[in-house]
């Protein structure tokens, strides 16, 4: 066995000379470590959650999906299969105009009207067709509740 250069310490002395507490670590121990480690944790949620919402931002038809995705796991018994389809037909047009950024955030504001309070509860056909309308009509290029177009004026004498 070699014996270590003159000047290093061997292991398990420590290097200063000064007394050290039982039970207790010569350089912070662990809770040092674990503050350490639990802050680069924090930080790594906190920029994760801000990605998160800055991509969803830019791409608001990746949460549309999934939220189609849940509403067709819960129609209710009333909804008919020609309701799904016109249902998922206006939603692939609108969903078209959300990747083409034509749309401000009023139609997302509807369809997150229309289906507030259902989280757990089954999507009625009132709800279908109430969604469907408002994908049709971003689609078209409306986006008010409901209401009919702008009258054109009548021209002057």
């Amino acid at each position: 066995m070699s014996t270590p250069p003159p000047g290093t310490p061997s292991p398990g002395v420590p290097i200063s000379n000064a007394p050290i507490e039982p039970g207790r670590s010569p350089r912070g121990g662990c809770a040092r470590g674990v503050a350490i480690g639990c802050a680069g944790a924090g930080l790594l949620a906190i920029l994760c959650v801000a990605a998160f919402f800055a991509y969803v931002r830019r791409h608001p038809e990746t949460a549309t999906d999934v939220m189609m995705g849940q509403v067709e796991k819960r129609y209710a018994s009333d909804v008919t299969s020609e309701d799904k389809e016109r249902l998922r037909a206006s939603y692939q047009e609108f969903r078209r105009g959300l990747v083409a950024k034509r749309y401000g955030p009023e139609p997302l504001e509807r369809v997150r009207s229309i289906l507030s309070g259902s989280a757990r509860r089954q999507i009625t056909r009132d709800q279908v067709l109430e969604l469907a309308r408002v994908f049709e009509e971003a689609a078209r290029g409306r986006s008010g509740g409901g209401a009919s177009p702008p009258a054109t004026p009548s021209p002057g004498p």
